[in-house]
């Protein structure tokens, strides 16, 4: 392995290994992080809200289309995942 001091001999031949189980959650994001569904979830949120405005009192489609929205803009990657829970809270109390 070359460094900045020079090459080094890692000593990796009896080194134990350590598997690393893929949780659901990691599944799950890669899952939506496909641009397919994120393309998917996209048009499905905007035409819950488009249903929601053309409708007003439907709550379904509204509430619907925002979860689309939020896991859409999560899949695009232009929602961090820390602001994903707040989003969904602020859209539920929005909705309610």
């Amino acid at each position: 392995m070359k460094t900045s001091k020079g090459p080094v001999t890692l000593a990796t031949r009896d080194a134990p290994v350590k598997v690393i189980e893929v949780r659901f959650r990691d599944r799950f994001l890669a899952l939506i992080s496909d641009p397919n569904i994120a393309y998917l979830l996209m048009m499905a949120g905007m035409l819950g809200i488009f249903f929601e405005l053309s409708n007003p009192g439907s709550v379904l489609p509204g509430i619907i289309g925002g979860i689309c929205l939020i896991l859409a803009f999560f899949a695009f990657q232009s929602l961090p995942v820390k602001l994903g829970g707040p989003a969904s809270c602020s859209c539920s109390g929005w909705c309610c």
